[in-house]
């Protein structure tokens, strides 16, 4: 008990995460809970009136018990809340609506053809009458409208929407990115396309407001930042490392900085904050010679450093460091010594009670991942070796610091990137001593804006910095074996591979007999998890049909290989391979890749032109892909081949009569190339086959192993 006290938020921490999972499990109703919730506080202060006032040895084990049962049901309770909001939201079916007036929670910014916010709907017309709402959607409005300028879309800006709102679904393609599940976890069920004069602006009456002033503040640094340099991808690195403003990051940039090892570096996070808090230590410090000096000095700096996280877009990384210091400081005004591990359990646990679904966020799991591996690891890597020179104990506290992050926060970004940086330690070591300079240089280039020729200089010598940074991670991810790619974990291994990590770094700082034995235990189920898998994608054959917007692509798979095919007309963009194509088939352990149209002659692959129709020998299967209108003669095929699949494309169904008997026939698709509308036709007309007839236009990608 004694060596838990000083870390007591730990224990608060997962009885909280507790809460989060028995709510998922059991479903309760917030009535309930809400019941249930004053009774467990009124027998736990009880059962404190007694414990002081009576000796009863089991008095602390009790009020522990009921401490963690009303922790945990607080976690219940707030994720409930948020669950009921959401369901309240999607019960309004804004699905089925007239128009939306909307308020636009945030300064949109550019993605590709749209520009793309998040808005707070205010209320929705239905049957010709205007009703409240209280619901967040991801509204997408057109760039190339010229009625429509950035101005227009800033904070607290109105609109009126024309028309309806549109679920936001699931992945239509296993493997690939579940916008569903991520804009849920940020409250958000539905988005709205907007289409050109099918909205328009409302006069804005709004007072002004802190986040007001800050998104104006924001603009006009960003505006500072592209008026003093000169080229597209320093701007766009200079805002993201200071606004937290990516949209300007172009692929090549993220690519390049991921390669490296060096991701962490673009998404403001403890480093930039630490930074910032030292720069505000070196502007206030002479606060604390005065009377109540350090009250001043610390509510200063904690009010600076909450407006920097107002300021970045209040990202999980920069309000878990904001947090972390903002307990530090408070600590120190009462001289008290913080326990770090506590004061992070602590930042965890206010940030999770306020918003229970920053658990689901990649930046939050990572940050935390990274800093209490920094915390428990860097220490004791550092005391390996204790070099004499300065510039020696420089390098090798960079090179532990970075080898405790990548040991915190490898198993996680393994399971959501699928790679690892091979040449992270070398990237660190050059870059990291780069990033002071680039962001005091961006600092005192804005804060120094109104003398000109001094922030033009201060630009100069920036871009030359940011060139260097350019060059040399364009230099490391130019390396041979730069990145370990294609790595696909499932969350078992991830939870095995922390274990793991957890008991041995636990056994180097505190010996045990049982340890070793446990950590070769979980090593060997370890192991057996990952050769199942690689067995199962070794040994797995078969075919399937993606879900692409009016386009219709089959691959057939056997091993780690897929042969590709699609129609010449139907070929797949760069961003369907980019988004859908390479990540589903990772996914499944395939990565040898090749693509032919149908005309083309594939090896391995036989292959028959019967008309309008292919037929493709597959694992004993006989698979009949009907990708141009059918002729009679295409149909009356079909009762002597008996294929155990048919799949229809595009035109396919234009002369399908009404009578045509398909109990002879196996499985029948309807890939994406069809509209849905027609498919639902076919689907409504073939009523005694329906279980056999799979439509992807609605149903998703389809799969089948032989």
């Amino acid at each position: 008990m004694h060596s838990w006290s000083p870390v007591f938020y730990l224990r608060f921490l997962a009885y909280l995460i507790l809460g989060f999972g028995a709510y998922y499990a059991l479903q309760p109703t917030t009535q309930v809970m809400y019941m249930v919730y004053p009774i467990l506080w009124l027998l736990y202060l009880v059962l404190l009136q007694v414990y002081q006032r009576f000796t009863y040895p089991y008095a602390p084990l009790l009020l522990g018990i009921l401490g963690g049962m009303i922790l945990m049901l607080s976690g219940g309770l707030r994720v409930g809340q948020i669950e009921n909001r959401l369901e309240q939201a999607q019960s309004a079916r804004l699905d089925s609506v007239q128009a939306l007036q909307v308020i636009l929670e945030e300064d949109f910014r550019l993605k590709g053809n749209y520009w793309r916010g998040i808005a707070q709907v205010e209320s929705y017309r239905r049957g010709g009458r205007w009703q409240d709402a209280r619901a967040k959607l991801l509204l997408y409005v057109p760039a190339q409208d010229s009625l429509l300028t950035q101005e227009k879309l800033l904070y607290q800006s109105r609109f009126i929407l024309r028309g309806k709102a549109q679920l936001v679904n699931p992945p239509s393609n296993p493997g690939t990115f579940n916008f569903q599940a991520f804009y849920r976890n940020q409250g958000m069920v539905y988005q709205y396309f907007a289409k050109p004069r099918r909205y328009h602006a409302l006069p804005s009456a709004e007072a002004p407001s802190l986040f007001g002033f800050m998104y104006a503040l924001r603009r006009n640094l960003a505006h500072i930042i592209d008026s003093r340099l000169p080229g597209e991808e320093d701007q766009a690195i200079v805002s993201a490392l200071l606004l937290g403003i990516k949209n300007g990051l172009n692929p090549e940039i993220k690519a390049v900085f991921a390669d490296s090892g060096l991701m962490h570096i673009l998404a403001v996070s403890g480093l930039h904050v630490g930074f910032l808090v030292w720069l505000l230590h070196i502007i206030f410090r002479g606060l604390l010679g005065l009377p109540y000096g350090k009250g001043i000095y610390t509510g200063i700096l904690i009010l600076l450093l909450w407006g920097y996280v107002i300021l970045t877009g209040s990202s999980p990384s920069v309000l878990r460091a904001v947090c972390l210091f903002s307990f530090i400081l408070v600590g120190r005004v009462w001289n008290k010594r913080p326990n770090y591990y506590n004061l992070l359990a602590a930042s965890a646990f206010y940030l999770l009670l306020y918003d229970p679904f920053l658990v689901f966020s990649v930046g939050f799991q990572l940050s935390y991942a990274a800093v209490a591996a920094i915390l428990y690891i860097q220490p004791r890597l550092y005391r390996l070796w204790e070099p004499q020179s300065w510039i020696l104990q420089y390098i090798w506290a960079l090179l532990t610091v970075s080898v405790a992050a990548q040991l915190g926060t490898f198993p996680l970004s393994v399971y959501y990137f699928h790679q690892f940086p091979n040449y992270f330690l070398v990237a660190n070591v050059l870059i990291l001593p780069l990033v002071p300079l680039i962001l005091y240089g961006a600092w005192a280039m804005v804060l120094f804006s109104w003398i000109l020729p001094l922030s033009q200089f201060i630009a100069l010598l920036l871009a030359y910095v940011l060139r260097g940074v350019l060059f040399l991670t364009s230099l490391i991810q130019d390396l041979p074996g730069a990145t370990w790619d294609g790595i696909y974990w499932y969350g078992s291994q991830v939870v095995l591979m922390y274990s793991i990590l957890f008991l041995f770094l636990s056994q180097l700082n505190r010996p045990r007999k049982w340890v070793p034995a446990c950590v070769l235990l979980l090593g060997v189920f370890w192991a057996i998890l990952s050769l199942n898998q690689a067995y199962k994608q070794h040994t797995q054959r078969g075919l399937g049909v993606f879900s692409l917007y009016a386009k219709g692509l089959v691959y057939f798979y056997q091993g780690s290989e897929a042969i590709l095919l699609c129609d010449s007309s139907h070929r797949p963009r760069e961003k369907d391979w980019q988004y859908t194509i390479n990540p589903s088939l990772h996914y499944q352990g395939i990565h040898n890749i090749r693509a032919y149209h149908m005309e083309d002659t594939v090896s391995n692959l036989p292959k028959r032109i019967l008309g309008n129709q292919a037929l493709i020998v597959w694992g004993k299967k006989k698979i009949l892909w009907a990708y141009k209108p059918l002729e009679e003669t295409d149909l009356h095929r079909l009762e002597s081949i008996q294929p155990d699949y048919w799949l229809l494309s595009k035109n396919a169904l234009e002369k399908i009569s009404d009578s045509l008997d398909l109990s002879t026939m196996g499985y029948i698709i309807l890939d994406s190339s069809i509209p849905p509308w027609q498919a639902e036709k076919f689907l409504a007309k073939s009523t005694p086959w329906k279980e056999k007839i799979f439509l992807v236009s609605k149903q998703g990608a389809w799969k089948v192993s032989f």
